[in-house]
């Protein structure tokens, strides 16, 4: 007997390959989606800390608020809303030494971690406990 159809087989091994396929590329893609919204957060914080070292040239000593930046609030929501940017001390410091910027990471972007910049040089992102340069 000469068949033209598919056989259910034929089917479900087609159907198999495929689910193995979109497994291993659904999770690359959101691995590269994450990384390109990190870009959301370092953008901003470096214009941040632009304002940070342009406010220490004038006062000798670093912001300790967004708000003495020009800013409207002591928290600053990036553009696409991927982090919150706040001003922190940097350990051991006070604010006429160093000053830190975090970005907490919001929603979808929560499993990529926080993202922490200091004028001493720190650059890290932070997820959970785990630090990791950036």
């Amino acid at each position: 007997m000469n068949s033209k159809g598919i056989t259910i087989l034929e089917l479900m091994v087609t159907l198999a390959i495929i689910a193995i396929l979109f497994s291993y590329a659904v999770p690359s893609y959101r691995n590269y989606t994450m990384r390109a919204d990190r870009t959301d957060g370092l953008e901003s914080i470096q214009a941040i800390m632009n304002a940070q070292e342009r406010y220490y040239a004038e006062n000798m000593t670093y912001a300790d608020s967004l708000t003495k930046l020009g800013m409207a609030s002591s928290s600053y929501t990036t553009p696409k809303e991927h982090y919150k940017i706040s001003v922190e001390k940097c350990t051991g410091m006070e604010y006429t030494q160093c000053v830190q910027l975090k970005a907490t990471a919001q929603d979808s972007q929560t499993k990529d971690g926080d993202l922490i910049f200091n004028t001493a040089g720190k650059q890290v992102r932070k997820v959970g406990t785990e630090e990791h340069d950036l």
